[in-house]
């Protein structure tokens, strides 16, 4: 499939092909995390202030848009990420490709802080526990510069945590078929 091809259906919509989002992750990689900041910037629809701050979870999409939309703003792309542990040590299958294109945004600067926290309950750890790691780790990229914050990625405890962590300004990332829309709001 051509570059305009693979750039709608792993970019622009909702995938359930494994296969077309891997092959998008090796094009970022191929052309640089510069270069597909640039390519982005075609695909993307922007209403509101970009984000200074991402949670990231299991759908790198999400960091590619907010990088090209604070271009498109003639902002830094540089960006301060919240993600998992998982994320982080690309330590579990769902968390490989975000793993990837992480390390590539950090290895180029596009990541300008990097702050690791759990995000999802589970057996052994309770919500109690996920809000009170995350609420810190968003206090901590508001302390950053965090004014905007994108909260696509991660878990529903996201929105809680970053109102706990007094951040009100935000955004929300989504396909619609035929672009990523970014669409901020206040709370």
């Amino acid at each position: 499939m051509d570059e305009v091809e693979l750039w709608r259906r792993a970019f622009c919509t909702y995938t359930k092909e494994p296969g077309v989002l891997q092959a998008w992750v090796e094009h970022v990689e191929r052309v640089g995390p510069e270069r597909a900041v640039e390519e982005a910037v075609r695909y993307i629809r922007v209403y509101g202030d970009a984000p200074d701050g991402v949670t990231l979870g299991f759908s790198p999409q999400v960091l590619v848009a907010a990088a090209a939309v604070r271009g498109m703003q003639g902002r830094e792309p540089a960006l301060v990420v919240v993600t998992s542990p998982e994320v982080v040590a690309g330590s579990v299958k769902a968390a490989e490709l975000s793993h990837r294109v992480l390390a590539l945004f950090r290895e180029s600067g596009l990541v300008k802080s990097l702050y690791t926290s759990l995000m999802a309950p589970s057996r052994d750890v309770s919500v109690d526990r996920v809000l009170s790691e995350l609420t810190g780790a968003l206090q901590r990229a508001r302390g950053d510069g965090v004014r905007v914050l994108d909260i696509s990625g991660g878990t529903q405890l996201v929105p809680v945590a970053a109102m706990r962590a007094g951040l009100r300004r935000l955004t929300y990332t989504y396909p619609d078929g035929e672009y990523v829309v970014v669409y901020g709001f206040e709370v």
